[in-house]
């Protein structure tokens, strides 16, 4: 169920996506598109490393599962006045905890960016999203974050750049910390911790209990 929300949130992302690439207003700014989409990108959790074990504050270890990750580039789907035009690219992964009680799911998205028509469609942002096995309706939350503005764009909580991050024996450099304005309850996850590469590298629920990635 869970992989089937994943890819349809993919395919919503890249029809608005599409849809957003009819209007024409301003040029395309080629330089900093290209600097944007290359920032968004070098955000992908690489696939790779797959499973990683997390230990909480009383040293309980559980794995964070990779359960599943899609990525697309389409070429030419924003077209300005200039005769210009420029491509998006889309990318998600999601984690499931082996103890059952959390999925976390992550959009990319970055495409051409024209400051006139900016404010309307927000075209460089990570979007992080949790559902909590733990409630009857397996109820889900989620912050979007934009690139650009650096400001959250929807959902309720916070995005804070941190320029390193200490976690266990493991120093990680450019980390987004993720604080949500609301949880269901104390058994939810509170601050979420992700940073290049690694992707989830620490979250902290209810009660401050603090999972962090062990390797």
């Amino acid at each position: 169920m869970i992989h089937i929300i994943l890819r349809n949130s993919l395919l919503l992302f890249i029809l608005i996506t599409l849809l957003s690439s009819c209007d024409k207003g301003g040029c395309i700014d080629i330089p900093l598109s290209d600097s944007y989409m290359a920032e968004v990108k070098s955000w992908k959790f690489e696939d790779s490393l797959g499973n990683r074990i997390l230990v909480d504050d009383h040293n309980i270890i559980q794995t964070l599962k990779f359960m599943d990750s899609d990525s697309v580039y389409f070429e030419k789907t924003l077209e300005d006045d200039c005769g210009n035009t420029y491509g998006s690219f889309m990318a998600s992964v999601q984690f499931n905890t082996s103890m059952g009680f959390y999925n976390f799911m992550i959009m990319l998205g970055a495409g051409g960016y024209i400051e006139e028509e900016y404010d309307d469609f927000h075209s460089c942002t990570i979007d992080f999203l949790v559902t909590n096995f733990g409630t009857s309706d397996n109820d889900h939350k989620n912050v979007k974050y934009d690139f650009v503005t650096q400001k959250v764009i929807e959902g309720e909580g916070s995005v804070e750049f941190l320029q390193s991050h200490q976690v266990l024996d493991h120093h990680y450099n450019d980390v987004l910390k993720i604080t949500f304005d609301w949880m269901f309850s104390d058994n939810d996850v509170k601050v979420l911790y992700y940073t290049k590469r690694y992707g989830i590298i620490e979250f902290v629920d209810g009660y401050s209990n603090h999972f962090k990635a062990k390797d």
